[in-house]
């Protein structure tokens, strides 16, 4: 039993591993240990270890003969879905179903049949173990001390008093922070750890920090502790142990800080570090979407784009205004991002607008608005949260926001038509402007806008036909971006690399730490069993699937006002999901709700990120430009309305 367990927690732990770390090796280790505890046993327990060496054996032997396979599958594992009690083979079936889109016909077949065999290796497996129940026993507490670091726990707070196990046996759920005073990001988490400690205390949480530095009492290195959490206002409690004992050694073996883990009244850590949530294949989509976004929009892609599209909507009424909104289209199936979308498009199409003649305040607020199409036309970064966080396809998430986000940029176009109508065009401005396009012709416009055409086509295409999945076609469209822009389009030099990775770690750097505490947070409230609660009271008061999917709407456009996206979807998924699903909803239907809801929030203050890029570009006042805003944002509603009670809107691609 402790050579499969093992197993399973070399591949959740470090996915990235060769599968070469799981061989034979861990199955005499655990042999040998086996025969020093079992002396004394009969021949007939002799026998059983003998054969469940020979099945471990078996399930590695199968691993070995089609190692290629199983280590693609293996690198896409996701620990915060290991599961060491758990069904091996449904564990194993688990990867595969995530990642399918992933592998070929022939690799699913062949990863499915061995599947099917270790299913089969796992029931006799079972049954041996079932009559070997002293040896089952005894390897079950082998494993609790190797996974339970907070057995016996013994320590001091920071004022001398001492600490024992007690102090997770009194709590429902405890967050433990390992850190240290001269770690920049420790001390700069603390005050949020506070936050969280306040939040979750009237929930029967606590969190509790171990500064490293404060190991065997350490009296100047707790004093300096103390001052930095009093510098940061955080009062959570902070405890000193023995760098000899099993939290000192479990603290030693730490290789990032800062480390944060939940941990159950019986001691038992709920789950991997904090940081392990992040260590998920899908996720590194994200960072490589910010960085091909910032590329393009150095490489002055977008500006390629909209001279297209000027030319052959630039004559007709309001023909200027919308092919602004078919650019954040466009731009947003490269980017993947509402405010890399505002920013790459706005500073190029908002100065052109008024040169034109258009308002200053309108224009800023169309692409504010149009620039919330980046996270609903795939590929799309809160997509790529959702799927983490509820386990739906990514792929099927990119296909479902393909009509949902043409549908919402059409309304947006009727509006600047009546707008422009209303408030009239100054005809010989434009037709100027446009007239320098028809001047250079058809062909030349084409000719050096194709690349820039070809960016959301090769990037879906390398998704929806198989060739890629989403992440590997993010790192395909760094390569595009960067080939295109050096090469073809010269716009950036190989010196401009270094700034621009720069600016994409400057971008992703906070995302990465909401997206670790948002699944630290949400694994909080799942042991407390809040998402049931939740889901229970909800069901309970509104049983009628109209009036729940109306004030799940409203209370997402409320979240949406208050809440960055991330941490909203890794936080309300768990809790929402179940709710939707009880009433019959589609999970892939529901995020492209949640998201289109999310989207609007991108545009509503006090939390608009759109309105501070747009304001950033223009500087009219976040207010003034949300004012002009709400005409545009009550069409982007009826599209709301009509894909939470149509789904066929979002499925029908499906």
């Amino acid at each position: 039993m402790k050579t499969k367990k093992t197993l399973i927690s070399i591949i959740t732990l470090c996915a990235a591993l060769s599968l070469t770390a799981c061989n034979g090796s861990g199955s005499a280790t655990t042999e040998n240990s086996q025969k020093t505890q079992t002396e004394s046993t009969t021949e007939a327990v002799d026998n059983s270890n003998t054969k469940l060496d020979d099945l471990y054996q078996q399930e590695n032997q199968i691993f070995a003969d089609h190692q290629d396979v199983w280590n693609k599958a293996f690198g896409m594992a996701n620990k915060s879905d290991a599961d060491p009690s758990g069904d091996y083979a449904d564990y194993l079936a688990g990867i595969i179903e995530s990642n399918k889109e992933s592998f070929t016909d022939d690799e699913l077949k062949t990863l499915n049949n061995d599947i099917e065999t270790i299913r089969q290796i796992e029931k006799q497996i079972a049954e041996i173990e079932n009559k070997n129940a002293g040896s089952e026993s005894t390897d079950q507490n082998d494993s609790s001390e190797e996974i339970t670091p907070f057995k016996s726990f013994s320590g001091k707070n920071f004022d001398g008093n001492s600490v024992d196990e007690s102090l997770f046996s009194n709590n429902a759920v405890t967050v433990v922070n390992f850190w240290f005073t001269g770690c920049k990001p420790c001390v700069a988490e603390l005050s949020k750890l506070n936050e969280l400690n306040d939040a979750i205390k009237s929930m029967g949480g606590e969190v509790v920090g171990i500064n490293t530095e404060t190991f065997d009492g350490n009296e100047d290195a707790i004093k300096e502790a103390a001052a930095v959490l009093d510098s940061q206002g955080a009062k959570y409690r902070n405890i000193s142990v023995d760098s000899d004992s099993s939290v000192g050694k479990y603290a030693s073996d730490i290789m990032a800080f800062p480390t944060t883990i939940l941990v159950d009244r019986n001691g038992n850590i709920v789950g991997e570090p904090m940081l392990g949530g992040i260590d998920s294949f899908p996720l590194l989509a994200v960072p490589m979407f910010v960085l091909s976004g910032i590329i393009m929009a150095r490489g002055g892609i977008s500006r390629k784009l909209f001279d297209v599209f000027a030319y052959f909507m630039g004559k007709r009424t309001a023909g200027m205004p919308c092919a602004v909104v078919v650019t954040c289209l466009f731009y947003g199936a490269i980017s993947g991002s509402a405010p890399a979308t505002v920013a790459a498009v706005g500073s190029m199409t908002i100065p052109i607008l008024m040169e034109m003649g258009y308002d200053k305040k309108f224009s800023t607020a169309l692409v504010a608005v149009a620039g919330g199409l980046g996270v609903i036309i795939p590929p799309s970064i809160p997509f790529i949260m959702y799927g983490t966080a509820s386990g739906a396809s990514v792929s099927d998430l990119f296909i479902a926001g393909i009509i949902p986000g043409v549908m919402i940029g059409g309304l947006l176009m009727v509006y600047a038509i009546y707008y422009c109508k209303k408030h009239g065009e100054d005809q010989e401005k434009k037709l100027a402007m446009v007239g320098k396009l028809h001047d250079k012709g058809l062909l030349r416009v084409l000719k050096d806008s194709a690349f820039a055409l070809l960016s959301p086509v090769i990037i879906l295409g390398c998704i929806y036909t198989g060739v890629a999945s989403p992440t590997e076609a993010a790192v395909i469209s760094v390569f595009y971006a960067l080939i295109i822009s050096l090469f073809v389009y010269k716009s950036i030099k190989i010196r401009d690399i270094w700034t621009i990775m720069v600016e994409a770690i400057r971008t992703y750097a906070p995302i990465l730490f909401i997206l670790a505490a948002s699944i630290a947070f949400s694994r909080v409230l799942t042991l407390m069993q809040v998402p049931q609660e939740i889901s229970a009271w909800i069901l309970a008061h509104f049983t009628n699937k109209i009036v729940l999917l109306l004030v799940l709407n409203v209370f997402l456009l409320i979240v949406g006002m208050v809440m960055d996206t991330t941490p909203a979807i890794l936080i309300l998924t768990p809790i929402l999901l179940p709710i939707v699903t009880a009433v019959g909803m589609n999970p892939i239907h529901f995020g492209i709700m949640m998201v289109v809801n999310l989207a609007i929030g991108f545009v509503t203050p006090p939390i608009g990120v759109n309105l501070f890029v747009a304001s950033s570009l223009t500087d009219i006042p976040i207010m003034r430009i949300s004012k002009h805003a709400m005409p545009m944002i009550g069409y982007f509603l009826v599209a709301l309305l009509l894909i939470t009670f149509i789904p066929a809107i979002s499925l029908a691609l499906i």
